[in-house]
């Protein structure tokens, strides 16, 4: 019976033992894992931040693209208006040259009338002076002419350039408005995904620092409690072998 006892008791020995090597270093490894956990934690929060940035950056590079295409805007509508104010004028001008030109033209065709059935020599010359000088007019009138003709295309030619350019111009910004659009909600949407994951660590925090605590506690408590539980063996175990050889 007595050989049953010790036996059970240096049974009981081993397991406290064992127990206490078990539980020897468990705050270290609670403190590894939190750690692990935390710096988990932290990678994705400065994966989310890097994200913001990535966005806020293509914000801002969209947001300078609407601007430059604005003033591109204002700049090719300024010409367009400008355009649209010269061309009736030069038209206006056009038309007066055309009538100066047709009068002119009647007023040289009269006088050749008339020279042509003048005898007088004297006569004859002021005619011819006169067609002369109306001639002359008409030369500088319709060069003028020519030259206002080629403004005016000139000027249509780059009126409807500019057109389809405000509206190439316009349909670019419409879409970077509408990219800036979607890229802001995704930034929004990140931002509010950053607070909830900042709000979600600060919980986790706490609770791996009472985690390590725990552990720490538990392994001082359990450790104390073992070596006492073991020296409690370890007399019985000294007991019992001291009256089994008193009893040999």
């Amino acid at each position: 019976m007595a050989d049953v006892s010790a036996e059970a008791l240096k049974t009981a020995h081993d397991a406290l033992k064992n127990f206490a090597e078990d539980i020897n270093g468990m705050a270290n490894h609670a403190s590894d894992c939190a750690d692990g956990v935390r710096a988990n934690c932290c990678a994705q929060i400065n994966k989310t931040k890097s994200e913001i940035n990535q966005l806020e950056a293509v914000i801002a590079n969209l947001e300078k693209q609407i601007e430059t295409l604005d003033a591109q805007i204002k700049q090719a509508e300024s010409e367009y208006r400008s355009l649209s104010e010269q061309i009736p004028k030069m038209k206006e001008k056009k038309n007066s040259l055309d009538s100066t030109i047709s009068a002119l033209k009647s007023q040289i065709s009269a006088l050749r009338s008339e020279l042509s059935n003048c005898e007088d020599d004297d006569e004859r010359e002021q005619i011819e002076a006169q067609i002369a000088e109306f001639e002359g007019q008409l030369d500088a009138c319709e060069a003028q002419r020519e030259q206002l003709e080629q403004q005016i295309d000139s000027a249509e030619r780059k009126k409807s350039e500019l057109s389809g350019t405000i509206s190439k111009l316009k349909s670019e910004k419409s879409n970077c408005e509408n990219e800036l659009a979607v890229q802001k909600r995704r930034c929004s949407q990140m931002k509010n995904k950053l607070d909830r994951m900042k709000t979600a660590f600060d919980h986790v925090e706490a609770d791996l620092k009472s985690y390590v605590s725990a552990a720490r506690r538990f392994e001082s408590s359990s450790a104390s409690q073992t070596q006492q539980n073991a020296s409690a063996v370890e007399r019985c175990i000294s007991s019992i072998e001291q009256y089994l050889s008193t009893s040999l």
